[in-house]
């Protein structure tokens, strides 16, 4: 079943906006112009007459000016505030304090405290809170309380209004009441800014925490939207799959084997996937798919490289065939010497029947091929140590063929060889590979002698569309049964009677030490092909050492 991953929240945009005081500072300016133009708009359609008339103090030429006043001051406030110039705490101080200024003079104006134009201080009041200060809040609604009281004794003792201070005396308590409400808040919003800031740094070190372990796995990892585009891969995918940059590409142009099993997962929730094999890098990739969040979902891959996990296993295998290959070099070889050794002496004996001798001819003959067998198990254990240089591929071939022909000048070996129509170079052991191709040339031509008679072989050299070079050996035997195909690189399975069964297997493992793949292929006309495949270069490089 597929994974489904719980996204973690990205709250880093959330928490910076809540920190930002600017926002809610754009916002109360604003407001303030909007309240300037209800202001004006009063006073230009002469409402203003009909709301304050039945006050005996209201003078409409003073509230018209004041009003249009108070509308270009709020603007000119509004476009520096956008500008966010001067500081924030002096802005607030400028745009409240003008607040308390223009509306006591607009409550006077408007008939004094009965206007009831006072109380809309206290949402400015309440907006005092954006500083976060105590002192700063009980300022503004001290300020408040002292305009309102001032305006309305100024109004008893120059006109000689008998009004009770009631009405004033209950909006400087309105303003204390809202000062007061406003450091309960203010202290939360400081605790909840504190607490988001706190949060917001460990969600940023997380995020660097996981940037970096994703970065430094050994898997690959890639994330891939419903449209099969890559959104993120990290260093180790870029090694897996021989890329520079993968972010914003196709999954298809990267890896089509990778976007069937894609599909393959998406459509069947018992999916298994099946190894991926990049010959650019020699690497074996296993991919393991998981969705990740519910909407729109992303795909998280994870690239397991197998052929590590395998490399690693070979090496504890090759240590252990070294130590066995000393055993059986000191506990089978002394006594098969002895064994050979005694046997051609008694085949020099005169006196020896000729059913004596044909019994030790089948001792020579047995003594000679478990002989080979070690050679061939110590030379598997060897091939941990080599020199790994950089050939061209058509050199290396035709040296590779004359060598066995020379070596073979008995027989009529008949070898067509089709080179690559331009150099190639490899990096590689020359000796162990040169060992692979006279070990498929030497089965090849036993073949299909076995099978027509004639000791021929067909060498064939191409570059695919992965810019792979490949050389097919193909021979005329009878070919392999299918039951057979998937055996053949087992160790000690062979079709002839006097093989041995590790030829292939050694083969097969001395391509993989050099970064190289050897397949079996079926002929369809009949016959064997054997293909070696390898990661080549246009120019060589500087020879590496391999220890």
């Amino acid at each position: 079943m597929a994974h489904v991953l719980t996204p973690i929240p990205d709250i880093r945009d959330k928490v910076l906006g809540s920190l930002n005081p600017w926002r809610p500072l754009y916002t109360f300016a604003g407001y303030r112009v909007f309240l300037a133009l209800v202001f004006a708009a009063i006073a230009f359609s002469e409402a203003a007459v009909e709301i304050f008339s039945r006050q005996p103090l209201f003078h409409a030429k003073l509230f018209y000016h004041l009003s249009y006043a108070y509308l270009i001051a709020n603007i000119l406030l509004l476009g520096i505030t956008l500008l966010q110039w001067p500081s924030f705490n002096k802005l607030v101080f400028m745009l409240i304090g003008i607040d308390i200024l223009f509306i006591t003079l607009l409550m006077h104006a408007a008939g004094g405290v009965v206007s009831g134009l006072g109380t809309l201080l206290v949402v400015n009041i309440s907006a005092a809170t954006l500083l976060r200060h105590p002192t700063s809040i009980l300022f503004f609604a001290a300020l408040a309380t002292i305009s309102v009281l001032f305006e309305h004794g100024y109004q008893t003792i120059v006109f000689r209004q008998d009004t009770a201070f009631a009405n004033a005396g209950g909006l400087g308590a309105t303003y204390f009441a809202t000062a007061l409400l406003g450091l309960l808040v203010s202290r939360r919003l400081t605790l909840s800014e504190s607490m988001a800031e706190s949060q917001r740094a460990e969600a940023l070190h997380l995020a660097k925490l996981n940037d970096h372990i994703v970065q430094y796995m050994n898997a690959g990892v890639l994330v891939v939207n419903p449209q099969n585009r890559i959104t993120t891969a990290n260093q180790a995918a870029l090694d897996l799959l021989n890329r520079d940059d993968l972010d914003g590409r196709s999954l298809n142009e990267v890896s089509q084997s990778l976007t069937e099993q894609l599909a393959h997962w998406r459509m069947s929730a018992n999916f298994h996937s099946e190894v991926i094999r990049n010959f650019l890098t020699g690497k074996d990739i296993r991919p393991h798919f998981s969705s990740y969040g519910e909407e729109n979902p992303l795909v998280l891959i994870i690239l397991e490289d197998v052929s590590s996990i395998a490399h690693q296993a070979q090496q504890l295998k090759l240590a252990s065939l070294g130590r066995l290959t000393a055993s059986i070099a000191h506990e089978i070889r002394n006594p098969l010497g002895a064994i050979s050794h005694a046997s051609q002496l008694l085949g020099e004996s005169d006196t020896m029947v000729k059913a004596d001798k044909h019994l030790v001819s089948i001792i020579d003959r047995h003594c000679q091929r478990m002989n080979g067998i070690i050679e061939n198990v110590m030379q598997l254990s060897q091939k941990a140590k080599r020199m790994s240089e950089h050939v061209e591929l058509n050199q290396l071939l035709v040296s590779c063929i004359r060598d066995y022909q020379n070596s073979h000048m008995e027989l009529d070996n008949r070898i067509d060889f089709k080179p690559l129509k331009e150099q190639r170079w490899i990096e590689i052991d020359s000796n162990q590979v040169s060992q692979v191709i006279h070990n498929i040339i030497d089965n090849g031509l036993r073949y299909s002698e076995a099978n027509t008679g004639a000791r021929t072989l067909a060498v064939s050299c191409y570059v695919d569309e992965d810019n792979l070079a490949n050389v097919d050996f193909i021979d005329q035997g009878e070919g392999l049964p299918p039951d057979m195909a998937d055996k053949i690189f087992e160790p000690f399975f062979t079709t002839h009677s006097a093989g041995t069964g590790l030829g292939l297997y050694i083969s097969k493992e001395l391509c993989e030490a050099n970064q190289a793949l050897l397949a079996y292929k079926p002929v369809p006309r009949g016959g064997t092909c054997f293909t070696i495949t390898f990661t080549t270069s246009i120019q060589p490089q500087k020879p590496i050492n391999d220890e």
